[in-house]
């Protein structure tokens, strides 16, 4: 599959003072030959083809033929970086990827995701082969299977094989993509657990192109909110043609079993970086308030005089005055990342940002630092105004500037729920490190001023081209509706004016305390009736609330017991609420009284688990 050429038409920005123009590689449409103007997106289109931006994808028509995949790229961060060369042009990389199926479905644009192509029971019934693309800078290519029952036998594991083709590939195998145990070769073979593969177009490492198979996984979400992530052995061979490596995937049958019994539902995991310097989506920098010698008070909310947003790496620095209580510089660190690819209708079950960092001083500071909001005035530049966009609300848990390590290491910061909220299905989701004295400064004493004493470290960016910043969002497909299941009811309590917490999807209910919860378990569901507030409680149902219990604190002699449950769906799929907030038809409309809460155990799993 050549290349085909494509046109694209970019937003300009001039300078007349200075006589300059700026590019910005914010691409608005793409033009195939022989075709007209079509907005950039990685939709797939009626022909099972995605242009996309550094890429081309045909999906097979059936599940049993090859999907032609070209990447290519007029310019390479990597080579600038490595080389110093910011006019560089690399060849296309081609390769073919097909899957050895029993079964040739016919391949369809998936209902809710177009972006995917998906084989129904290509493996037999309830295992289905999904295709997809990711759009960006650095495009991705998916390959899931999706099991949605157990596949007949007893055997531990149920193999998977699939095919990757290039006239001209080597596979690298190692974490960091530079470990070479396998040369290439005709037969020779390798086991891929826990990393990755980069197949690489010629044997040159500073000019890696080519294509990453991102370490393989599987992954399913449980009744409690919590998320099972495991990953997946797949074993490479080089077959005799030279050019042609086999895979085969490994699937234990007991995760399956495991996945099953926790009724999942559709799930997905996704990683995202910013774009490397010239952004065309998405940026990541600093914005810098320096030579100050302000108070706290004033220097937190001192404006920057200076932004970088194209070096490798930045810095969290906080410097301290010469004069007492004084301080001289403050930074803040802002990273973009391009979650449109998630799409409508998803929810985010779990988020995560890792990134790279290098502590450079000693201090004795005192301070920590957290993942916060940002909002700079463009997607794809900082401007000194960003720096007052930094948000106040943390987003993970902080961690001392002191205790951090001398030497690279890469930090996972696991998002809660007010981070997992500032991801953007449809758009760019915004992130900033800063201290946690700066931001939080209302609930957090001042730092310990020392006399030009410095603290910080810094911070691996997207021009680095590798150990960049990436964030991973695990979601799922947001289901409202859904039918009541095969149950027997445990308990019912009729109160009418119990207190709960929380702010959705879980919520904290207090119970006045009595023997009523004795049997209800952890998984175990809560049943709530919505009706007509005051239209009487024998009146018409609006709708059936689902919660799962994935927390109980009884306590016969305090203040009352306390259940959490989360929010399912509901029968009419009027979406989240409080169990609360679900009148009985009881009471009048404005005072209406709270419905009734049945609790029940369901008889039997829903199926669902994807590979």
């Amino acid at each position: 599959m050549a290349f085909v050429p494509i046109f694209w038409n970019t937003e300009t920005q001039q300078n007349l003072e200075n006589k300059t123009s700026k590019i910005y590689g914010s691409h608005i449409a793409y033009k195939k030959q022989g075709y007209d103007w079509t907005s950039v997106s990685n939709d797939v289109q009626t022909d099972l083809s995605v242009s996309a931006f550094a890429g081309n994808v045909q999906f097979p028509t059936t599940a049993q033929g090859w999907m032609d995949i070209c990447f290519n790229s007029e310019y390479s961060a990597k080579r600038q970086i490595t080389e110093g060369n910011w006019s560089n042009t690399e060849d296309e990389f081609n390769m073919r990827m097909r899957t050895d199926t029993p079964t040739n479905s016919v391949g369809i644009i998936h209902p809710d995701k177009p972006w995917q192509v998906i084989y129904y029971n290509a493996f037999g019934q309830g295992v289905n082969l999904i295709y997809g693309v990711w759009r960006g800078k650095q495009c991705r290519v998916e390959h899931v299977i999706e099991i949605t029952e157990m596949p007949a036998g007893d055997s531990e594991y149920l193999t998977y094989d699939f095919f990757i083709e290039s006239a001209d590939a080597t596979a690298f195998i190692g974490d960091n993509y530079d470990q070479r145990p396998w040369a290439g070769s005709v037969g020779d073979s390798a086991i891929i657990n826990g990393f990755s593969v980069f197949i690489a177009k010629g044997d040159d490492f500073n000019t890696p192109r080519g294509s990453v198979l991102r370490t393989p996984v599987c992954w399913w979400h449980n009744l409690d909110g919590t998320t099972t992530k495991k990953d997946v052995q797949i074993d490479f061979e080089i077959q005799p043609d030279g050019i042609t490596v086999k895979a085969t995937k490994y699937v234990k049958r007991s995760d399956i079993a495991e996945a099953l019994a926790q009724g999942s539902v559709y799930r997905a995991d996704a990683t995202f970086s910013p774009d490397a310097d010239p952004e065309s989506a998405t940026v990541d920098g600093r914005t810098v308030a320096s030579n100050k010698s302000l108070s706290w008070a004033d220097m937190i909310t001192e404006a920057a005089g200076f932004v970088d947003d194209s070096a490798v790496s930045k810095d969290l620095r906080v410097w301290a005055d010469n004069l007492t209580d004084k301080w001289d510089l403050l930074e803040r660190i802002h990273m973009l990342f391009d979650t449109s690819s998630i799409g409508a209708g998803q929810q985010v079950d779990s988020a995560s940002l890792a990134v790279s960092i290098d502590k450079v001083y000693f201090d004795d500071l005192g301070l920590s630092w957290n993942i916060y909001s940002t909002n700079p005035s463009s997607n794809t530049a900082l401007v000194t105004g960003d720096h007052a966009n930094v948000g106040t609300t943390p987003f993970s848990t902080a961690r001392t500037i002191v205790g951090e390590s001398t030497d690279w290491t890469t930090i996972d910061m696991d998002f809660n729920g007010d981070g997992e909220s500032a991801i953007a299905m449809q758009g760019i989701s915004k992130f900033a490190i800063a201290t946690r004295e700066d931001r939080e400064n209302a609930s957090f004493s001042d730092p310990t001023w020392v006399i030009n004493d410095r603290s910080g470290f810094i911070v691996r960016l997207a021009e680095n081209g590798s150990n960049i910043p990436v964030l991973t969002v695990t979601h799922s497909l947001k289901v409202c509706s859904g039918n009541l299941r095969n149950h027997i009811l445990i308990a019912t309590d009729t109160e009418t004016e119990r207190t709960a917490t929380g702010s959705g999807p879980s919520y904290t209910v207090t119970y006045t305390p009595v023997d009523t919860f004795l049997n209800v378990d952890l998984g175990d569901y809560v049943y709530v009736e919505k009706r007509v507030a005051g239209a009487g409680t024998s009146s018409t149902v609006l709708s059936t609330y689902v919660y799962v219990v994935t927390a109980i604190s009884l306590d016969a002699e305090g203040s009352g017991d306390d259940i959490t449950m989360k929010y399912l769906y509901d029968t009419a799929g009027l979406c989240d609420d409080s169990p609360l907030d679900l009148p009985s038809g009881g009471g009048t409309s404005g005072e209406p009284l709270q419905a009734e809460h049945k609790y029940v155990r369901i008889l039997g799993p829903a199926f669902s688990m994807f590979v």
